[in-house]
């Protein structure tokens, strides 16, 4: 069996797949931050500390729902 190198272009590709749900998504996270700090009147780590939770309850959630799955 004949190898193949993988070049520059396969990898723009490949990682072009996703570039516009993670472009949406960095846009809502702007606006939201923008949001919350002007019109909720939080703070800028308040604001973050949102985000950030939601990760960290994301890192915890997703392996249990791909356990139970």
């Amino acid at each position: 069996m004949k190898t193949r190198k993988i070049g520059l272009v396969n990898y723009f590709a490949y990682g072009s797949g996703d570039f516009l749900g993670a472009g949406t998504t960095a846009l809502t996270a702007a606006w939201l931050l923008y949001f919350y700090t002007t019109f909720c009147g939080l703070s800028p780590i308040e604001a973050t500390f949102i985000f950030a939770a939601a990760r960290v309850l994301d890192a915890v959630v997703s392996p249990l729902m791909g356990f139970f799955d």
